[in-house]
């Protein structure tokens, strides 16, 4: 067999993942290369400003160090997460015996004693459980699978440029999420029962991962679906009993409430105000709004309409991304289960290019998209643009394949 021969059937049995693999590869060389010739203006470029780092970290860890039973949600709207949060919090605080004077004083909590130690932690924490997660997706074990590619995901923006760097919980919960759809439908009894549990948990850590309940709702595991629920509301509502009790539920849904009205750049409406706000003048937030339901409509059609488990994760994720109108810079993160999922259900398959697998090239160029180097392609906002155009395409594509199999085939036969 010739040289070229070899080399066509090589390219030929390329997957998803491989060629993932190697584009990464090569972005992040590239990128560390322009970093040292351009004295760091890059690594620099992808933060935000150095007084900030780590702020949503030691905003929370201040909060949770309050003693059991302060109404921490009092304090400031920053207390926006749901109380089993700051028990995580609380107990992190805890570890070096830190309790703060004044909790939304975020230099003072990020100097104080060991607490860069206990983030420290929580990040090597994350990491581990995120090279497990990894390993749940792959049944081939291997340096690629275990080291480089939990390696290239946490060098990626969503990841170290914005979750580790804002020390959002949404890294945990992304990981726990994708442990927990590992486990969905695992043989094991106690793993299924564990995932229901940990997307309970997920739910009282950030809340957006509620809507994994619609998987179960979908299958009609009804037995499943109650227990879910039933984990959900024990997980959310009965750790206020150490924040305020029903004082605190009341101040807590107060500030969530009040987070309806912001409308955040990296979000659907926050795009779409983007773009019309000189056309629409003072319309303009009201017509956002709107986009942004109906792109939750539109999701939740494409949702009904999909054929496959990794279509699901996909559409639920891009939702938790970038439909929450409050929603920052660190939901990209969100997309971690749909990465895994698409990567896991395309191992060792060779991409063929063929009408019906187009959805999967849209799914791969959104991973693309969110977990390369923004910077080289107009900053981070790039990541959700191209969630939201591809999202939107992707959901066309799903509901017009559903569309055909329901009455354009059967028309046409008949």
């Amino acid at each position: 067999m010739s040289i070229s021969v070899k080399a066509k059937n090589h390219i030929n049995n390329i997957g998803y993942f491989k060629l993932f693999i190697v584009i990464e590869t090569i972005a992040i060389a590239v990128f560390l290369t322009l970093n040292c010739i351009w004295h760091g203006w890059m690594f620099s470029s992808m933060m935000l400003r150095i007084q900030t780092q780590f702020d949503d970290f030691f905003v929370h860890l201040g909060l949770g160090s309050a003693p059991i039973g302060t109404n921490i949600y009092e304090y400031s709207t920053m207390a926006c997460f749901p109380p089993l949060a700051y028990l995580m919090y609380g107990f992190l605080a805890r570890l070096s015996g830190y309790q703060a004077e004044l909790p939304t004083a975020v230099e003072t909590v990020r100097d104080t004693g060991f607490n860069m130690m206990v983030l420290m932690l929580y990040n090597l924490i994350c990491i581990v459980l995120l090279v497990y997660a990894v390993s749940l997706y792959f049944k081939k074990k291997s340096f690629v699978t275990l080291a480089l590619f939990p390696a290239l995901l946490i060098f990626s923006y969503p990841i170290l440029f914005s979750s580790v760097q804002r020390g959002n919980s949404a890294f945990l919960t992304s990981v726990l999420l994708a442990i927990a759809l590992a486990w969905r439908n695992d043989q094991s009894k106690v793993k299924r029962e564990l995932a229901m549990i940990l997307i309970a948990v997920c739910t009282g850590l950030k809340i957006y991962p509620a809507v994994f309940g619609l998987m179960y709702l979908k299958e009609k595991r009804w037995g499943e679906t109650v227990r879910l629920v039933i984990y959900g509301i024990v997980l959310f509502f009965l750790p206020f009993v150490f924040y305020g009790g029903f004082e605190g539920m009341r101040s807590f849904f107060g500030i969530i409430f009040g987070l309806f009205g912001e409308i955040h750049a990296c979000t659907v409406s926050g795009i779409v105000l983007s773009l019309v706000k000189d056309a629409f003048g003072t319309k303009a937030v009201l017509f956002a709004s709107i986009v942004q339901q109906l792109y939750l409509i539109f999701s939740l059609i494409a949702f009904f309409c999909a054929k496959d488990k990794r279509t699901e994760i996909l559409i639920l994720c891009c939702l938790m991304t970038v439909y929450v109108s409050s929603g920052w810079m660190y939901t990209c993160v969100f997309m971690l289960p749909a990465l895994l999922t698409f990567f896991s259900e395309q191992e060792g398959k060779p991409i063929r290019w063929r009408v019906g697998n187009i959805p999967d090239y849209m799914a791969f160029v959104m991973f693309l998209s969110v977990f390369s180097r923004p910077v080289l392609l107009g900053g981070y906002m790039f990541i959700y643009y191209a969630i939201v155009i591809i999202s939107v395409l992707y959901h066309l594509a799903i509901i017009g394949a559903a569309v055909n199999r329901r009455w354009i085939k059967p028309f046409l036969a008949a």
